[in-house]
């Protein structure tokens, strides 16, 4: 996603995609913990993937606070 694309008038498609992107995050890390049993390896990569997204979208909130 590219923030720049968003200007002000953007308010609810940009809190809806923050929104989906957060929830995306959680249900990564939710099946993480359901695979961790049975497949540490690739429990290990969707939490590698939900961090890495994680810092996106932080860097997205950061970026539009600074707007």
């Amino acid at each position: 996603m590219n923030p720049e694309a968003f200007d002000g008038s953007d308010g609810p498609e940009l809190q809806r995609y923050l929104t989906a992107e957060a929830d995306s995050i959680e249900q990564l890390l939710r099946l993480a913990d359901a695979v961790e049993a049975t497949n540490p390896a690739r429990s290990m990569y969707l939490r590698i993937n939900a961090r890495k997204r994680a810092l996106q979208l932080l860097a997205i909130r950061e970026w539009l606070d600074l707007r």
